[in-house]
């Protein structure tokens, strides 16, 4: 935290504008506008010199833009204010030029290699709508809406879905459900949710989803 300091934010006989506001400001505006906006304002301007300058003299330098409060202002003659922030500690470098690192080896598997040029062509791949009946690893989009004893229920619906059958986003047998179908098919799927399903109000519940295959 940063000591009661008075720092110099601008140079001596001149104030933030002040010359200026003097010809169209009457004092009594003066001493509500620079309380309001010095909050604002000083802030910032203790990261530019010369008020970085007398931080980092006083080796009190702010991690973050401060907070500030105004202690004292005296229209075009005192601003005095207490900024308060978080400042960078002192850092002593151990000896670290005598330390020793195992490097280990590392050998990519077969199996490795081909899972990474797997996700590269997955990632680069052209997508096209296919006229045919879905099957797995297929894109496709649906709508689906289930229910528990004709009842819906939260988060059992959605609208343009995008679906990679087989990524086993849904409960088991949703997406093989959808296999064999074609754009344009409505159907329901008779499924039962795990026992062992996050919400427990649906854990090993039968249930119905009426899914709409739009592309695939």
């Amino acid at each position: 935290m940063l000591k009661n300091r008075r720092f110099s934010v601008f140079p001596k006989k001149s104030g933030p504008g002040l010359s200026s506001r003097q010809k169209f400001q009457p004092k009594s505006q003066r001493k509500t506008l620079i309380p309001t906006t010095s909050p604002v304002l000083l802030p910032t301007s203790l990261f530019v010199a010369p008020s970085r300058q007398a931080f980092e003299e006083a080796k009190n330098i702010p991690l973050v833009i401060p907070n500030v409060d105004i202690v004292k202002y005296v229209p075009g003659e005192t601003l005095e204010y207490k900024a308060v922030a978080d400042i960078v500690p002192e850092i002593k470098l151990g000896d670290y030029k005598n330390l020793k690192v195992k490097r280990e080896e590392f050998k990519a598997k077969p199996a490795d290699i081909d899972d990474v040029l797997a996700r590269v062509r997955s990632a680069y791949a052209e997508k096209q709508v296919v006229k045919r009946e879905a099957k797995m690893d297929d894109e496709v989009v649906i709508d689906f809406e289930g229910s528990l004893d004709g009842e819906k229920f939260e988060g059992g619906a959605a609208k343009d879905f995008k679906l990679k059958l087989g990524s086993h986003q849904f409960i088991p047998g949703f997406e093989e459900g959808i296999v064999g179908h074609s754009a344009g098919d409505r159907f329901d799927l008779e499924l039962t949710f795990p026992k062992d399903y996050h919400a427990e109000k649906l854990a090993g519940k039968k249930t119905v989803f009426n899914v709409l295959l739009k592309t695939g």
